[in-house]
């Protein structure tokens, strides 16, 4: 069986190409072959199969096409639709899609894929594929994320980011890190107040920290609103390069979600400052909802209260084994045609 990987692979995001690689070599390892839709040239360097350019043959060529994961629940305002070109081309993208799908009758499996929190979807295009007429299974990431969706096809399972651990295995290695490491990946416009604080409660004396822009460094221009350390920013060029870096950090202090997330998964305590719905309903889900902090000196209190991480805790484990439940339910969806 044939089966398409399509997404927002294109753009260089940790969130999305990270999702793309895992979905690839789980199908890939189960004996599919796989493609992928529209890969960026940096993303196809490392990934293990061939990215189609065009959304009509990319449809006509898969038996089947798996939405592999991203915010394609999420809704932009008209206003966004209309000047910002990447969201115009985001929101398009469905049209491309529905068009394809409907002129080669075939159907998708869309795989923990997500919203923030909106009541109902605004792109029409959106309802008409994630509807039983087009979607043949599919889950979400989040709760919340059933209410725009028919709930006779999709189901929740626990952001499949939390798996990365199991596919990027841990490091074994005894740590000779003198400070514990705090990774942030913020915006530009969240970021000063925070490190003004770090200044004033010596963060920077006590802790090792380091920025995390969310764009592979060729594409790093589509993320440079994102916040940097001079000298002490991680640009990664390819996926495990990023992933191998955040395996030992102890924090992720993120305004996003992914870098979060996968960090997570290896053990760091992950903190939302500052961060979006799909974030927090993240973390409160874990009950990890102590770790939604909006307050900078709150942040910088919290920090210096951890001389050690058995005093406290980031509850993740479950989450992480639940998460492995979006790929067994893709399975046995491809098992049944």
């Amino acid at each position: 069986m044939k089966i398409g990987i399509w997404g927002l692979y294109d753009k260089g995001n940790f969130g999305d190409d990270l999702m793309a690689i895992l979905f690839v070599n789980y199908l890939i390892s189960e004996g599919f072959e796989v493609t992928a839709y529209n890969l960026s040239d940096n993303l196809a360097s490392e990934i293990s199969c061939s990215s189609i350019k065009s959304i009509d043959y990319f449809v006509d060529y898969n038996d089947v096409i798996v939405i592999g994961g991203g915010g394609m629940l999420v809704n932009n305002s008209f206003l966004k639709f209309a000047l910002k070109e990447s969201e115009f081309k985001f929101e398009m993208s469905f049209m491309h899609l529905f068009n394809s799908l409907r002129k080669y009758n075939k159907k998708i499996i869309p795989i923990s894929i997500g919203g923030a929190n909106s009541i109902k979807l605004n792109n029409p295009y959106k309802n008409k594929i994630f509807s039983t007429q087009y979607t043949l299974n599919g889950s979400v990431r989040l709760p919340s994320d059933l209410l725009l969706v028919e709930n006779s096809i999709f189901e929740y399972f626990p952001d499949i980011v939390l798996s990365t651990s199991i596919f990027f295995k841990p490091i074994n290695v005894v740590s000779a890190k003198k400070k514990k490491k705090i990774v942030l990946n913020l915006k530009n416009k969240t970021a000063r107040p925070l490190i003004d604080s770090f200044i004033k409660n010596d963060i920077f004396d006590i802790f090792d920290v380091y920025t995390f822009k969310s764009h592979a460094a060729p594409l790093s221009h589509i993320g440079n609103y994102e916040f940097e350390i001079s000298g002490k920013n991680f640009d990664f060029n390819k996926i495990h390069e990023g992933v191998d870096f955040l395996k030992d950090a102890d924090f992720v202090i993120s305004s996003k979600l992914h870098v979060g997330v996968a960090a997570a998964s290896f053990g760091a305590f992950f903190i939302s400052y500052k961060g979006p719905s799909k974030a927090k309903e993240f973390l409160k889900n874990s009950n990890n909802e102590n770790y939604i902090i909006d307050d900078v000196n709150s942040l910088s209190n919290l920090l210096s209260s951890f001389d050690s991480k058995k005093n406290n805790s980031f509850l993740i484990d479950n989450q992480r084994d639940d998460s492995l439940k979006h790929f067994a339910f893709l399975l046995n969806t491809l098992n049944k045609l």
